[in-house]
């Protein structure tokens, strides 16, 4: 099983120990997914989904979760939480699924958890998941306008939004409990160094149209480029440019998941002179194409 490097204390101190105020406030969470019903396409691959937590109780039926090259089973009565990774699922044609999905990262695209493990779970030794899911699904339902089970895609008030909010830390606690008694370890909050965070800074306000080295981002905060991929690597374990891929697919994801949205456009938009170039780097990143991505996220039903 893949361990977090990160984190340098036990993952219990995530939910047992104290740590500065000002580090919580940099956790960002809400509620991406909520659905209680039969999968209506019975296999197909899902992106990768980064920062989501995915956790679903199969009512009924049976379903096969494969990344790579390991294969997951699942039957009724157990729950599944799946890491954020591109997956080919499978499910029975007498399905029915409880199903939600929470975000959680901390700022600056760094992921809570990081892990590769499916995890099957006996409902019956968590019977308090499925009355919890259902209210979030309940409250999903009667406060978001949108015929859509992704809430990023839905129209929702001030007000519903905040009690929507409201539900969302006592989810991802009890799920947080599920993976740290399974030996995943939580990312803790770093504490970034003042050249990497402007580097951040910089990248994020780029013209995302326009090609960017990291000899570029190098000299925008004063230093060499062997530094600048040090202290990344060491920082958020990835390198300058692959750190701007991610910012580049998030642009890209919810681009694609707004209504009307062109493929040429978003991909002239990000930088790619002809779409089948921005197809490819997107299958690539995500393990789905562009239109199955838009297909997933914004049409209705499952």
């Amino acid at each position: 099983m893949k361990k977090d490097v990160q984190s340098s204390a036990p993952g219990r101190s995530l939910l047992g120990q104290a740590a500065p105020y000002r580090d919580w406030t940099r956790l960002q969470m809400h509620l991406v997914w909520c659905y209680d019903g039969p999968v209506q396409r019975l296999e197909q691959e899902v992106p990768a989904q980064f920062g989501c937590i995915s956790a679903w109780l199969l009512r009924r039926g049976a379903a096969r979760i494969s990344i790579g090259r390991r294969t997951w089973h699942q039957e009724a009565g157990q729950w599944l939480i799946a890491p954020p990774r591109a997956r080919h699922q499978r499910f029975s044609a007498d399905n029915h699924l409880l199903s939600v999905t929470i975000f959680a990262a901390w700022m600056h695209r760094l992921p809570l958890f990081d892990h590769d493990e499916v995890l099957v779970i006996p409902a019956a030794e968590h019977a308090h998941l499925e009355a919890m899911a259902e209210r979030l699904v309940r409250q999903a339902r009667s406060l978001s306008r949108g015929a859509h089970h992704n809430l990023l895609v839905n129209e929702v008030s001030f007000h519903n939004f905040l009690r929507i909010a409201e539900a969302c830390p006592r989810w991802l606690e009890t799920i947080v409990e599920l993976l740290l008694e399974r030996g995943c370890v939580p990312r803790t909050y770093p504490g970034l160094d003042a050249r990497v965070l402007r580097a951040i800074q910089f990248m994020e306000a780029w013209d995302l149209s326009q090609p960017l080295t990291n000899t570029r981002v190098a000299a925008a905060v004063g230093t060499s480029v062997s530094t600048l991929i040090t202290l990344f690597r060491e920082a958020v374990q990835t390198t300058p440019l692959a750190y701007y891929d991610r910012i580049r697919q998030e642009v890209a994801g919810h681009a694609l998941m707004e209504r009307g949205a062109s493929l040429k456009e978003v991909s002239r938009a990000l930088g790619f002179a002809h779409a089948p170039n921005f197809t490819r780097w997107f299958r690539r990143q995500q393990g789905v194409s562009p239109r199955e991505f838009q297909r997933q996220m914004t049409r209705p039903g499952r």
